[in-house]
């Protein structure tokens, strides 16, 4: 099983907040290539990834942007 991200959803909470890439990967806690990477699912999200989400988030429910891929 892979962690993938909902990219719509998350696409929607940079617009609500107006975070470009660059200031979300920071707000993260990750670089600007590694959040493109997980946007075009390049790269699964890390453990980095999603504790710094929830740090920046937490009032946000992890379900919504992230979801488990069973199989290929």
């Amino acid at each position: 099983m892979e962690l993938i991200l909902n990219v719509d959803e998350f696409k929607e909470l940079q617009k609500r907040y107006s975070y470009n890439t660059s200031k979300m990967a920071r707000k993260i806690g990750i670089s600007r290539t590694q959040l493109w990477r997980v946007m075009n699912h390049q790269s699964n999200p890390g453990e980095q990834f999603i504790a710094g989400f929830k740090k920046a988030f937490p009032e946000e429910n992890l379900d919504k942007f992230f979801y488990l891929k069973c199989c290929k």
